[in-house]
């Protein structure tokens, strides 16, 4: 099943491959799918939509159609021809068939969204807020229209209804899966981009329509140029490329989707893995890059000294690169190419070159991987020790810092008392 935009673009079940190459490396899907299979994973997917489906849940499914159907004006034959005769268009041209109720509700903000249904006689949800519909040309409403219909075709609000199943209290969340669903929201809008581009095949009309939603206001009312938004686009770039800037949001920030959507649409790869590199990356100083050689490299020299890694050492060495990490093993791998002494004596000196005041944080956890196995050996101790003076840390600061971690593990929870 395939869909032949141009000479050079497919779209094929749901995947976005180019013409001719089929099978090539696709950074962005390759990625995609992998967190989202990490993620299907954690919360057992596999046993949770059947579940679902046959307790008829479909939270928050149920509330939004209660509000929605006697509140605004659903896209129908009668009410709207020409605009859903658009949307028929958008869903033959990426081969959706599954029913798809749409809505224009009456709300100020710039944006759209849809709901996924778990049933299968239950038609998912498509909203589009007035603000939106009223301030789109016609192509930048088939590209709002084709994007969240990439949302629906790749199941992604499946995802945040499973998630939002496991773990109703986001507090509860364990940092790293937050982590890496957020980096799965924002591969997902650059994939939907994707659709939203097919679906209105005008490339400027995407570029136009991120930045509307992101202004709010109507481009060619304030005179600004294609050609300008381009090169302001690309004047911010550089701050996330080359000063190692963040992208908070769920969505990517705008230089990042056009440049993204800019290489689908050339059919190139060459900036991409450069552009997610951004989405991946989770701290913005070169501190955070050394703590995390640190952590890895003082965690393998730790828990090897005894000639063996236990699966505890794994774990904690594992669990504190996550606090940190999106993918704690590539950092693992990387210190082991680098060897893991030069690593943690290159990560040590730098960190503590940055800030002395680092020493007691670095002990402690050469201390918590010692623990890790619930045994301590001769060895272990002599490198804590060595390991602390080399730090100009007296013997017995490092005695009270390695007193105060025992007493930490030892004192009994009160959950483990009552």
């Amino acid at each position: 099943m395939e869909v032949q935009i141009n000479e050079n673009i497919v779209f094929s079940s749901g995947e976005l491959l180019p013409r001719g190459r089929a099978g090539r490396e696709d950074v962005l899907d390759d990625l995609y799918m992998r967190i989202k299979d990490q993620i299907f994973n954690a919360v057992q997917a596999d046993a949770l939509i059947p579940a679902m489906n046959t307790a008829d849940i479909q939270f928050p499914l149920d509330e939004i159609k209660d509000r929605i159907h006697g509140n605004s004006l659903q896209v129908t034959p009668e009410l709207m021809p020409e605009f859903y005769q658009v949307c028929e268009e958008i869903k033959h041209r990426l081969q959706y068939d599954e029913p798809v109720e749409i809505y224009i509700s009456n709300n100020s903000e710039v944006n759209a969204c849809c709901y996924y249904s778990t049933m299968n006689d239950e038609a998912h949800l498509m909203i589009i807020n007035s603000a939106l519909y009223n301030l789109m040309t016609l192509d930048e409403l088939k590209f709002v229209v084709g994007h969240e219909f990439g949302h629906l075709i790749a199941g992604d609000r499946l995802v945040s209804m499973l998630v939002g199943f496991v773990y109703p209290d986001e507090e509860q969340m364990p940092i790293a899966f937050k982590r890496k669903l957020h980096l799965y929201d924002q591969l997902a809008e650059l994939r939907a981009d994707r659709c939203g581009f097919i679906a209105c095949q005008n490339v400027e009309a995407c570029i136009t329509s991120f930045y509307k939603m992101a202004s709010g206001i109507d481009l060619i009312k304030m005179g600004v140029s294609i050609k300008a938004l381009v090169d302001d686009t690309n004047r911010h770039l550089k701050y996330y490329l080359k000063e190692d800037g963040l992208s908070h949001d769920d969505h990517p920030v705008n230089p990042i989707r056009v440049q993204a959507l800019l290489q689908f649409v050339n059919n190139s790869q060459r900036q991409l893995r450069e552009l997610l590199t951004i989405l991946v990356r989770t701290g913005n100083s070169i501190m955070d890059e050394y703590l995390a050689h640190f952590f890895a490299a003082a965690g393998l020299l730790v828990a090897n000294l005894d000639g063996k890694c236990t699966v505890e050492e794994e774990e904690a060495i594992l669990e504190k690169l996550s606090m940190r990490l999106i993918f704690p093993v590539e950092v693992v791998k990387k210190v082991k190419r680098m060897g893991i002494e030069k690593a943690f004596n290159e990560s040590a000196n730098s960190i503590l070159e940055i800030n002395p005041g680092m020493a007691d944080v670095l002990l402690t956890y050469v201390i918590q991987i010692i623990f890790a196995d619930h045994t301590i050996t001769k060895e272990e101790v002599e490198f804590l020790y060595e390991f602390g003076e080399a730090m100009k840390m007296s013997k017995s600061e490092i005695s009270a810092i390695f007193a105060k971690q025992i007493q930490q593990l030892f004192t009994p929870k009160l959950s483990d008392i009552c």
